[in-house]
C-alpha cells in the first residue's frame, strides 16, 4: 500500500512552487486513510481546535520524530490546500517520508463534501 499514493497522486508544481509535492482529490484521500494512512492538519492549534477533519493529528511543528513510519501513507492538508499543505508536504519529504500528499482544497474541500469533522484539542504527533 505504501506505493499506492504515487500511483493515485498527480504532482502539481505551479501555484506553490514544489516539484515533490504531490496532490491528491478527496476520494483519493478518503481510500488512503481507510486503508491505514495518517492524517495530519497542519495548520495552527486554535484553527484546529475550532474546526478539524475527524480523526486528524495536529502537527504544530514539523517535527514528526519517529513517531510515524517514514514509509507510512501520510495525507497532509491546511486551511485551503494551496498554502501551509504543500509547504509541510515538501518538508516532510526533504525529511526523508517517502509517501506523503497533500490534499488539495484542505479542509473547505472537505466540508463542501459533506465529510465529518470535528472539534477540540484532539491528538498531537
Amino acid at each position: 500500500m505504501a506505493g499506492l499514493i504515487y500511483a493515485v497522486t498527480r504532482s502539481q508544481t505551479g501555484a506553490h512552487g514544489f516539484d515533490d509535492v504531490h496532490t491528491v482529490d478527496i476520494n483519493t484521500a478518503k481510500a488512503l486513510l481507510a486503508a491505514g494512512g495518517v492524517l495530519l492538519d497542519v495548520r495552527e492549534q486554535a484553527a484546529y481546535e475550532a474546526k478539524h477533519i475527524a480523526g486528524a493529528l495536529t502537527l504544530p511543528s514539523l517535527s514528526a520524530g519517529g513517531l510515524i513510519a517514514k514509509t507510512a501513507n501520510i495525507v497532509v492538508y491546511c486551511g485551503d490546500g494551496s498554502t501551509l499543505g504543500p509547504r509541510a508536504a515538501h518538508t516532510l519529504t526533504q525529511a526523508g517520508f517517502t509517501h506523503v500528499a497533500n490534499l488539495e482544497h484542505g479542509l473547505p474541500g472537505w466540508v463542501d463534501a459533506g465529510l465529518p469533522v470535528e472539534s477540540g484539542a484532539g491528538k498531537r504527533v
